[in-house]
């Protein structure tokens, strides 16, 4: 009875030395593991808009008109790798990209550089943001917005070519009544019965359309 006892006293105490062991170590580790769980917790990316900013589109000619953007961490290295998505508006001032699409995914270069390639402005004016996400591995995602604007230039018609279009046109009626009139005189003056004289028909009036002009109404 006496062993059974020192030997139950003996492995109590084996297991307090145990714990004790086991509550030293906790206590050592986990402030050395705390850093580098937050570390890996504060770790995010950022953007930086390159070019497309405050860009106002007065026209529909794409080039030059490129959005860039720059990832980089919270220290402001380059994120290369990364994925970049331009969301354009669904309606109102905006555009699109290829394809007629709102949306466009590029990768960033060695220098965490992303550009968002052949935007096409549409005829509606007004100002409009490009939203622009950034993602990669077990970074903290990153959002920023690019604003952009069309002109009433971009909905305007080509008011010379139309001028012209119209000039043509009246040219080409006014010529026509003029052989209208001449056929219509030669037909009465054929009968057998002919009636008093008329005048000859005036000349044709022939208008060339030239440039357009510009002035008051």
């Amino acid at each position: 009875m006496q062993f059974a006892k020192e030997k139950a006293l003996g492995f109590r105490g084996r297991t307090r030395v145990v714990g004790a062991w086991v509550t030293s170590l906790t206590l050592l580790l986990v402030p050395a593991l705390l850093p580098a769980a937050q570390t890996a917790a504060a770790r995010k990316l950022q953007i930086e808009t390159f070019r497309g900013d405050q860009m106002v589109h007065e026209d529909r000619i794409p080039q030059g008109k490129d959005i860039v953007v720059r990832v980089t961490d919270d220290e402001g290295r380059a994120i290369a790798g990364a994925a970049v998505v331009f969301q354009l508006p669904s309606d109102g001032p905006g555009g699109a990209f290829p394809e007629d699409s709102r949306f466009a995914t590029v990768m960033t270069d060695t220098e965490g550089l992303a550009t968002a390639k052949g935007f096409q402005p549409n005829t509606t004016p007004g100002e409009f943001k490009v939203t622009v996400t950034a993602s990669y591995r077990d970074y903290q995602s990153a959002s920023a917005a690019v604003t952009q604007s069309n002109t009433a230039a971009v909905a305007e018609p080509d008011v010379a070519t139309e001028r012209r279009g119209s000039g043509r046109a009246i040219a080409i009626a006014v010529v026509v009544a003029g052989a209208a009139a001449g056929l219509a005189f030669g037909l009465g003056g054929g009968g057998g019965n002919p009636g008093p004289a008329s005048p000859p028909p005036p000349p044709p009036v022939v208008i060339t359309p030239g440039g357009p002009t510009f002035g008051g109404p």
